[in-house]
């Protein structure tokens, strides 16, 4: 009949518009993780450390090299991006330091969607009582930033490292330079745990949208 002939070729017009849905999605998840290498905007390093003060002290949780191993890049790679986070509200919508925070945030991003996210949060997990909380001045900050970025550049992602023994107590530092100078607000400190919850909810976030 008619009916089923028009049905029939309203059915094939969506099947062939199927592929160009399918390409679609891959082109722009293609331009998704081409953000840029994750070195690109390096250079805006030097001007963060400029621009803040040589005692600045920036709270960080992470594990230590010599710790992690060849694991060092994927453990941190979150934990960076909550430091920078919790960085950019101490700076106006017009900053241009802001500005600077939310593209190295933006390519850390990048870099954790091309991770199998079930295998980090159970690598963290593993790894969990050998995070360090500690207060370290701006310059080292983005030393240490600047040295992820470029282990995540040259592809150092491993998932396979096995955590040495928890240590008898959980190893806090802060830096003896810790003053009024700090903003009150970078003094917040974060327990691995609600770092690791934080973590699954940002990852089920991603999934649903």
């Amino acid at each position: 009949t008619r009916a089923s002939y028009l049905g029939f070729n309203k059915i094939s017009e969506q099947l062939l518009q199927v592929p160009f849905l399918l390409l679609s999605l891959l082109t722009n998840l293609t331009l998704c993780f081409e953000y840029g290498s994750p070195v690109t905007d390096l250079h805006r390093v030097a001007l963060l450390k400029q621009d803040l003060p040589s005692d600045y002290l920036v709270p960080i949780s992470y594990v230590p090299n010599e710790v992690a191993g060849t694991c060092w890049v994927v453990l941190n790679i979150y934990p960076l991006e909550q430091s920078l986070e919790r960085l950019t509200n101490n700076f106006g919508d017009k900053s241009t330091n802001r500005e600077s925070l939310l593209i190295f945030i933006e390519i850390l991003q990048t870099v954790w969607l091309k991770f199998d996210h079930m295998k980090v949060e159970i690598l963290m997990q593993y790894f969990d009582c050998h995070y360090q909380e500690q207060h370290i001045p701006s310059g080292p900050y983005f030393d240490y930033m600047e040295n992820l970025l470029r282990g995540a550049d040259r592809g150092l992602f491993d998932f396979s490292c096995e955590p040495p023994p928890c240590p008898s107590t959980r190893q806090t530092f802060t830096t003896p330079q810790e003053t009024s100078q700090s903003p009150p607000n970078l003094r917040t400190q974060q327990t691995p745990g609600t770092m690791l919850m934080q973590l699954m909810h940002r990852t089920w976030v991603l999934y649903v949208t």
